[in-house]
């Protein structure tokens, strides 16, 4: 899904597949170069439905800053079930992109790096993409500061 979805968008990225489980990005951010990890994060939000969230691998998501930037006053995680659901993805491995009818915000943070490492789709697999590539094929991209 995720291959098929960077072939037909010539996505500036590459998929890295490991034999064991990646626990977190940061684990192999040395192999890939140093490269920064973003991590994106599924929000159910009261009355708005979903929202993706993606920030730098090292921060955390202000709830309160996310409602507000989506217009609404309450945001929760969404359970591992909601996850797989509404995104196609297991928890853990979900991509910046690829996922439709879901709106994004993108912290500011993401895009100060040329690259990051992101969740690949499942969790043998990190995305390497380049970070502007996220606005660019990303389903309703708005940029906003939602870190802490």
């Amino acid at each position: 899904m995720l291959e098929d979805f960077i072939q037909a968008n010539d996505v500036k990225g590459k998929i890295i597949t490991f034999e064991q489980e990646v626990a977190h990005c940061s684990q192999v951010a040395e192999i890939e170069e140093y490269t920064p990890v973003a991590k994106s994060i599924l929000f159910a939000c009261e009355d708005k439905g979903f929202v993706l969230a993606i920030v730098e691998g090292k921060k955390k998501i202000n709830q309160t800053k996310l409602a507000h930037a989506i217009g609404t006053k309450h945001c929760r995680l969404a359970t591992a079930e909601e996850v797989l659901s509404v995104t196609g993805y297991e928890a853990g491995g979900v991509p910046p992109i690829s996922i439709y009818g879901i709106p994004t915000i993108l912290d500011p943070g993401v895009l100060a790096h040329e690259w990051v490492l992101t969740g690949g789709g499942d969790k043998f697999s990190l995305l390497k993409i380049r970070s502007e590539e996220i606005t660019r094929v990303g389903w309703d991209v708005r940029v906003e500061a939602i870190a802490q």
